[in-house]
């Protein structure tokens, strides 16, 4: 089965996106019925526990509905060549023409990242939230294709 939680690598004319699919807020909405499905047996049929299920109720709508919003929108970092911009959500992360390379990153739940330089020559590398490692390497050479940049990969020890 594949992982609902896998960055999705998007393209279009003017940009390249790494978002989460479809099936991650679609997810996030099941299970949250689920558990409300799973509780209203013991609190939402219990007449003095009324006023608590309707607040469960509305809590969770809440936090399923900020999920869902934090999945498709705030999480998406975009590649934007029209601006020459770098986004995660709202936030700028830097200049899509000071990207050098895309390498993979030792962090678990940041397996890959991208490395700027500015004019200066000075270097920063900002990890992609996100990428699992195994699908770094793959995302990793998609995403430098795409940004044309090159993928560098870590020698190997011992080598």
């Amino acid at each position: 089965m594949r992982d609902p939680f896998a960055l999705e690598l998007r393209s279009s004319a003017d940009g390249v996106e790494l978002r989460y699919p479809l099936s991650a807020a679609l997810y996030v909405v099941i299970t949250a019925a689920v558990l409300l499905g799973l509780m209203y047996p013991v609190v939402g049929m219990s007449p003095g526990l009324g006023v608590i299920w309707r607040v469960l109720v509305q809590l969770t709508v809440v936090g399923a509905a900020y999920q869902v919003v934090w999945l498709m929108w705030l999480s998406t970092v975009r590649f934007d060549f029209a601006r020459n911009q770098v986004r995660r959500g709202p936030v700028p992360i830097g200049k899509a023409s000071d990207i050098e390379f895309v390498e993979p990153s030792p962090h678990a739940r940041a397996a890959l990242q991208v490395v700027f330089s500015d004019g200066h020559r000075t270097v920063r590398r900002w990890r992609i939230p996100g990428v699992r490692e195994q699908q770094a390497a793959l995302l990793g050479l998609q995403l430098a294709e795409q940004l044309h940049v090159p993928f560098r990969r870590p020698p190997l020890p011992g080598s």
